[in-house]
């Protein structure tokens, strides 16, 4: 099933295509990716040729995907016809770009598995962290806007310090999460040097409806220094689940971390972090 939010996002203006990842949670060398764009309300809308125009800034010049564009440089007004995506069969205003990929490019045969083929980055996939993306017509006289105005966020392929992160770090409503505060990366000062690290777990559905919540906070577990953890089964956050509610409406956590600040008159104050949220995957 393919999830919004998150890692991808959809914007509420109207000039902005909403898109969808399946799956939700991918980084530069996941295959099999199908991207949705539903391109209602925007610039393109009613076409039924639409192109794809990505690129990352992370990657030099040049940085558009390489279905972009043939021979050794880019060109806006000269678009490659394999950045055409496919038309939803059945929809109106919806198109695909589905991994893994075959054109022609500078007359040989080409198969692009993953992001990081798109860009010619495969020997070195972790430099490709963010890929921005607009929608044109193939003149470009019709765009939806630029500027990473939509942009999708890859995960990370080696490990990095985080204030929060998860475990696995693409979780799904079914798996066992583990969720982490490193309380060294925190900028806030109180939050720095509050102690008695708790966590309180929210858990809603795609419309942003609670689903689930813990009553209270639970204390968590020193994992590494500095680093607290709290580890839960989605179905069993708590016991019995609401009637008319299952583990399948998950579709996004909130976590809120919370611990105890001694003041010097003696008395406490009770900090909490801003909420860190995470999409859940639904995988089958």
């Amino acid at each position: 099933m393919m999830l919004t939010g998150g890692i991808l996002s959809s914007f509420g203006q109207s000039d902005l295509p909403k898109f969808t990842v399946d799956p939700a949670d991918i980084d530069a060398l996941t295959e099999n990716v199908t991207i949705t764009f539903d391109v209602t309300g925007t610039a393109v809308a009613g076409l039924t040729d639409v192109y794809l125009w990505a690129w990352s800034s992370e990657l030099g010049s040049p940085s558009e995907a390489l279905i972009d564009y043939e021979g050794g440089s880019s060109s806006w007004g000269n678009i490659s016809p394999n950045a055409k995506l496919t038309p939803v069969e059945g929809t109106t205003n919806k198109f695909q770009l589905k991994f893994p990929i075959t054109v022609t490019r500078n007359g040989a045969t080409v198969t692009f598995n993953n992001m990081a083929d798109l860009f010619g980055v495969s020997a070195t996939p972790g430099k490709l962290k963010e890929v921005g993306f607009l929608l044109r017509d193939v003149t470009g006289n019709k765009q939806t806007p630029g500027d990473k105005k939509t942009s999708i966020k890859l995960k990370a392929l080696a490990f990095e310090e985080s204030l929060f992160r998860t475990f696995p770090s693409g979780v799904s409503n079914k798996d066992i999460v583990t969720v982490y505060y490193n309380q060294n990366l925190a900028t806030n000062p109180k939050e720095q040097v509050m102690s008695n690290i708790m966590v309180s777990v929210t858990l809603v559905d795609a419309d942003g409806n609670t689903v689930v919540a813990m009553s209270e906070p639970v204390a968590t577990t020193p994992d590494r220094d500095g680093e607290f953890a709290f580890t839960y089964l989605p179905s069993k956050l708590v016991d019995p689940f609401p009637e008319g509610k299952s583990v399948s409406d998950i579709k996004t956590m909130k976590v809120v971390f919370s611990g105890t600040l001694n003041k010097p008159d003696g008395t406490t104050e009770t900090v909490t972090t801003s909420t860190f949220e995470q999409n859940f995957s639904d995988y089958q």
